[in-house]
């Protein structure tokens, strides 16, 4: 299986996925490798998300090279930056992009910022 196939295969088997409980869209990710296109398909609906192989419409549709989308899916390349330098395109509504970054693993070597402050208050 692919980096895709196993994080798509994991969202829609996850009964209690973290995202905003008002979240409702679809958001299609058209996955490029060489003349290949893998497209995916999530619907988010009222907090739960379903992910499936599909080409149908959708409110926002992403397109991404496979290196890169792996990359993300795996934790070792972060969404914001990668569309800020453009690294892909995004039509629809960007706010479900955004909302999919809580489907994510954390980045490689990232804190969490409580853990953080507690560092520094026993420091002082």
């Amino acid at each position: 299986m692919s980096v895709a196939q196993d994080f798509f295969a994991a969202v829609d088997a996850d009964p209690a996925p973290r995202v905003p409980p008002g979240l409702n869209g679809t958001l299609r990710f058209d996955v490029r490798d060489g003349a290949d296109t893998e497209q995916w398909l999530l619907r988010f609906q009222d907090g739960r998300v379903a992910a499936a192989p599909s080409a149908a419409p959708a409110d926002c549709v992403v397109v991404v090279d496979r290196y890169l989308f792996d990359r993300i899916l795996q934790g070792a390349e972060s969404i914001e930056p990668a569309f800020v330098r453009h690294a892909f395109t995004v039509e629809g509504l960007l706010p479900l992009l955004l909302s999919f970054r809580w489907l994510l693993p954390d980045a490689a070597g990232a804190r969490r910022p409580r853990d953080l402050a507690s560092g520094w208050a026993r420091a002082r």
